[in-house]
């Protein structure tokens, strides 16, 4: 946990490390370190001593965040589920019905069958993906697209704010949305991101409810956006502006100001304007009583709330740093072919300041966000006459138990405590997840982890 705060200092944290190391040890380790020069190079003095120092930072982290996650899931799946968290991620293009399907279908390649439906029995016709023998070449490329559409080098460092963590190095698989505008509204005519993603989303919304029924809906940490133009496209696509006040409305939310106008611009993207007035964007930090209350008073119910919490990401941790290397030979290979720019870049690397209090910090925020809006989501007056209660979602990108059936596990405990103190006769239940053609099932909940499931994911998922 020592390593908590120190996101700019990975140097100070490896000097940190090893001082903490035996005498043993530390010989063990300089051994194992790569020649002062590699054959061929011309990298002088000061050069071959940062990567030195680079490649003993890589080595002890390394032991640190392989031992911890061993621990969690057995030495031989973490060797699978470590190579797969290393490579990049791949989208799936979520069709836009507002858009004229006929001229989305042609974008993507449909007619001639490069494409297929993503898990139609449980999308139906609204997610495509790329047929395998295709995406193999695709992913080759030297470019990404960011969720927005926009063509991103890989090369190129971009501003977290702008990309969904399950997105940051998505190969581009699909031509960039923005660059055409889909009649009749001129709006973006699919949107790209990871086909896990989807599952939350799919699981807060009822399958199926009267036409006449409004649904009302929070997602609670809404940017930039991926989830909530799924909710809004299901609740709102397809109907007529006349009809749109009894499909309900949407209220999406991000602690971040610059997020949230991140989080307008996906919305207004991809959503007819007659329906501007049921979708509502918000500035709230969900881990504060206070901001909620400010904006939805204290009375707000919905239907539907989902929290994708902020968590520690991270494939984002790994697929960003293509030069680390999880694995035992590989280490000093890697390092060796650092050169200076790629040193330079090491010194922002969030992986090198990972560390499992980071993990525990976010759980308790987690556990904040959970307990604060709970008290938003409807009850179920008379459960005995069949009536039925809001459903919450919690989800997170993390494969960390700590952040995902532990954070369940606590809020359930949590909630069962304030019953026994208060009185109040509620109560949360998880709700089971039929067994899916995808991923595997937690204790609470749902998990989809990319070395089983062709490389989505990962996604964890809980329905309250």
């Amino acid at each position: 946990s020592s390593a908590v705060g120190h996101k700019n200092q990975p140097f100070q944290l490896a000097t940190q490390l090893l001082t903490d190391v035996s005498t043993t040890k530390q010989s063990r380790l300089y051994e194992k370190m790569p020649p002062k020069k590699s054959s061929g190079s011309n990298m002088s003095k000061n050069q071959q001593k940062k990567i030195a120092q680079v490649y003993r930072t890589i080595y002890m982290q390394n032991k640190l965040f392989n031992n911890y996650f061993k621990a969690q899931y057995g030495a031989e799946r973490w060797a699978s589920l470590s190579a797969a968290l290393q490579k990049p991620y791949t989208h799936v293009a979520l069709m836009n019905p507002f858009a004229v399907r006929r001229f989305v279908e042609v974008l993507l390649s449909v007619p001639e069958g490069k494409v297929e439906l993503f898990f139609p029995e449980l999308f139906g016709d609204k997610v495509y993906v790329r047929k395998a023998s295709d995406a193999v070449g695709d992913a080759k490329g030297e470019e990404r697209q960011d969720d927005n559409g926009s063509l991103v080098s890989n090369s190129k460092k971009v501003d977290e704010e702008d990309i969904d963590e399950e997105d940051k190095h998505a190969p581009s698989l699909f031509p960039p949305p923005s660059q055409h505008r889909a009649p009749p509204h001129d709006l973006y005519p699919y949107y790209p991101l990871d086909g896990a993603s989807l599952l939350p989303p799919l699981f807060l919304l009822p399958s199926s409810r009267p036409h006449s029924q409004p649904l009302h809906i929070w997602d609670v940490c809404a940017a930039p956006g991926g989830k909530s133009l799924y909710m809004a496209l299901d609740l709102f696509g397809g109907k007529v502006a006349a009809t749109a006040s009894s499909a309900g409305s949407l209220l999406s939310s991000d602690v971040s100001r610059e997020r949230k106008k991140r989080l307008e611009r996906t919305l207004m993207s991809y959503v007819a304007p007659a329906y501007s007035p049921h979708m509502h964007v918000a500035c709230i930090d969900g881990t504060q009583r206070a901001s909620i209350a400010g904006v939805l008073g204290e009375g707000a119910q919905f239907d539907c709330i989902l929290i994708d919490a902020p968590c520690a990401s991270e494939r984002h941790l790994l697929t960003g740093n293509p030069y680390i290397a999880l694995g035992e030979e590989e280490e000093a290979e890697a390092a060796v072919r650092l050169h200076k720019g790629d040193i330079d870049r090491m010194a922002d690397s969030e992986y090198l300041s990972w560390a499992s209090g980071r993990s525990k910090a976010n759980a308790e925020r987690q556990l904040k966000l959970l307990l604060n809006a709970f008290p938003h989501l409807k009850f179920a007056a008379d459960v005995s006459a069949g009536e039925a209660g809001g459903t919450l979602v919690y989800s997170t990108c993390s494969i960390n138990r700590v952040e995902n059936d532990d954070v369940i596990e606590k809020f359930l405990k949590k909630t069962c405590s304030s019953r026994r103190k208060t009185g109040v006769e509620y109560e949360a239940r998880v709700k089971d997840v039929p067994s899916l053609p995808i991923g595997e099932k937690t204790r609470y909940g749902w998990t989809i982890l990319p070395d089983t499931s062709g490389g989505w994911g990962p996604i964890y998922f809980c329905v309250l």
